[in-house]
């Protein structure tokens, strides 16, 4: 499994409301740098999705963003 970056969030929150939305799609997601910070400054929760979901994964996000 080679995973990829599909989309960054602006927080562990919102990274979680997409997950959600894709795993109900049947999606396996993975989100990395949630709730992480370096001297004050958060850093964006990146979403993952396998290489091969990718496709199939912006496609659901547009959907979900509409």
């Amino acid at each position: 499994m080679a995973l990829v970056e599909l989309t960054q969030c602006a927080n562990g929150m919102e990274a979680a409301v997409l997950q959600s939305a894709l795993e109900a799609e049947g999606i396996q997601t993975f989100v990395f740098d949630a709730e992480m910070s370096w001297i004050g400054n958060a850093l964006q929760a990146r979403l993952m999705v396998d290489e091969g979901d990718l496709a199939q994964a912006r496609r659901i996000l547009a959907r979900e963003i509409r």
